[in-house]
C-alpha cells in the first residue's frame, strides 16, 4: 500500500505540472535546463503540452494499479516497469511532435 501511495503522489505531481502549464502565459519548457523555443501560438502550445502531461499522469496511475493487487517482489512488476519505460518514450516523442507543430 505505501508503494501505491508514492506512485499516486508522483502522478499527482505530473497533474500539477499539467495544470501550471495550462495556466502559463509564456512558453513552458519541457526538458530540464533547456530554455523553451519561441512558439507561434503560445496558448495552444501550452494547452497541448498540458494535455500531454495530464494524459501521462492518468496512464502512469493506471500502470501503477497492479501495485495494489500483487504480492511484493512479484514477477508481474516487470510489465509495469517496461510499461513506464514505453510511456516515457512516447511522452518524449509526443512532445517533439507538439514542438514541431507550434515552433516559429
Amino acid at each position: 500500500m505505501p508503494a501505491f501511495i508514492i506512485w499516486t503522489l508522483t502522478a499527482a505531481i505530473f497533474v500539477c505540472i499539467g495544470i501550471s502549464t495550462r495556466k502559463s502565459e509564456t512558453e513552458n519548457g519541457f526538458f530540464t535546463f533547456v530554455p523553451p523555443k519561441k512558439m507561434k501560438d503560445v496558448k495552444a502550445y501550452n494547452h497541448a503540452v498540458a494535455r500531454l502531461w495530464l494524459v501521462f499522469a492518468a496512464l502512469l496511475e493506471m500502470l501503477g494499479l497492479p501495485v495494489l493487487f500483487l504480492e511484493q517482489n512479484s514477477g508481474v512488476f516487470v510489465f509495469t516497469i517496461l510499461g513506464v519505460v514505453v510511456l516515457v518514450l512516447c511522452l518524449m516523442i509526443s512532445y517533439l511532435k507538439i514542438e514541431q507543430k507550434y515552433r516559429v
